[in-house]
């Protein structure tokens, strides 16, 4: 959940490649549980890599509701 100024944080990551995506409104059962739901959002996503220790700072683009597509 992102702050009042669209901040957030993740700690403690695992060094690796993600693909990170910032939604307007989600509904978190079916990005959990439904591994299609992530299908037509694929190209609007990020793709970051983390290294060890590493510090990173992105700028996303706000994806719409999903119920709007």
């Amino acid at each position: 959940m992102a702050g009042h100024d669209g901040r957030f944080e993740f700690h403690a990551l695992a060094p690796g490649h993600y693909k990170i995506f910032a939604w307007e409104n989600v509904d978190l059962n079916p990005l959990r549980y439904d591994p299609d739901f992530l299908r037509p959002f694929e190209s609007q996503g990020q793709a970051i890599h983390i290294d060890e220790n590493g510090k990173l700072s992105v700028r996303l683009k706000l994806i719409e509701s999903p119920q709007e597509h």
